[in-house]
This record gives structure tokens, sequence and C-alpha cells, in this order.
């Protein structure tokens, strides 16, 4: 019983390893920059390769801005009334929520 089940293990280890080591891809880690302060959080990324996040302003007063990277940093505010934003999505057409 206990060589079928070892068999059994080999079998299996040798049809999830292809699999694995085929789906490897390459990726880069890149730079982006912030809006002034010491941190950024990239939280969301589409197809295009645009990001968004939050990123601390000047001071790091503990006050964060939600951003878009699309090759460069652009500040996107706040709301009325709030005292900061992130972005946590961003579609093909560059709609962030």
């Amino acid at each position: 019983m206990k060589r079928i089940f070892a068999l059994f293990q080999l079998v299996s280890w040798l049809f999830v390893v292809p699999a694995t080591v085929s789906a490897a891809q390459l990726y880069s880690i890149q730079d982006i920059g912030t809006l002034g302060g010491t941190l950024t959080a990239g939280i969301g990324l589409n197809n295009k390769g645009q990001v968004t996040g939050y990123s601390y302003l000047h001071g790091n007063t503990g006050v964060r801005h939600a951003f878009l990277y699309d090759g460069s940093m652009h500040d996107l505010g706040v709301l009325s009334g709030d005292s900061f934003s992130e972005g946590h999505s961003i579609n093909d057409s560059g709609l962030i929520t």
C-alpha cells in the first residue's frame, strides 16, 4: 500500500511541477515616485500599466492623497469635507474607485 501511495505522489508531482514552471512570467519593479512624502502604495493596476493607490504629501503629516500614475504622478486630491483619499482599483478606461 505504501508503494502505491508513493507512486501516486511521484506521478502527481510530475504533473504539477511542469505546469508551475511553464506559468512563470517575468516582472519588473519601477520606482513611481511620491507626492512629496516618503511613502507611496500602489494598490490598483490596469492592463495599460496605469497605477492607482495613495501617497503621503510633503512633510509626512499623515495626509495622503489618491494618485494616478501613467508615466508621471498625478495628485487626485480629496473630496470636499474629507482629509485623505485612496485609489483602490483602476479599469482600462482609467476610471478609479
